[in-house]
C-alpha cells in the first residue's frame, strides 16, 4: 500500500512537490546559516589579530602613550622617567 492517499498527499497532508519545496527551502536556510557562521568566524579571527597587534603596540612601547579628545585625557600608559 502506498504512503499517499487518492489526493496524492502523504499522511501529513502535503504533496510530494510541496515536501520537495519545503526541503529545498530548509536546505537554503541551512546554507545561509552556515555562511553567516563562516562570516562570524572570520570576523572573530580578524578581531583577535587586531587585539594582538594592539597589545604588542601598547605593551612594547618605550614611551608613554596618551590619547585625548579636545585635550581631555581618554587613555594613558605612562612610563617612568629616569
Amino acid at each position: 500500500m502506498s504512503d499517499t492517499d487518492k489526493t496524492g498527499k502523504d499522511p501529513v497532508g502535503m504533496t510530494k512537490a510541496e515536501l520537495i519545496a519545503k526541503l529545498q527551502a530548509q536546505e537554503a536556510q541551512i546554507a545561509r546559516a552556515e555562511a553567516a557562521g563562516a562570516m562570524r568566524k572570520k570576523a572573530e579571527e580578524a578581531l583577535y589579530e587586531f587585539e594582538e597587534r594592539y597589545r604588542n603596540l601598547i605593551g612594547g612601547s618605550i614611551q608613554g602613550i596618551f590619547v585625548h579628545r579636545d585635550w581631555k585625557l581618554l587613555f594613558e600608559i605612562g612610563r617612568a622617567h629616569v
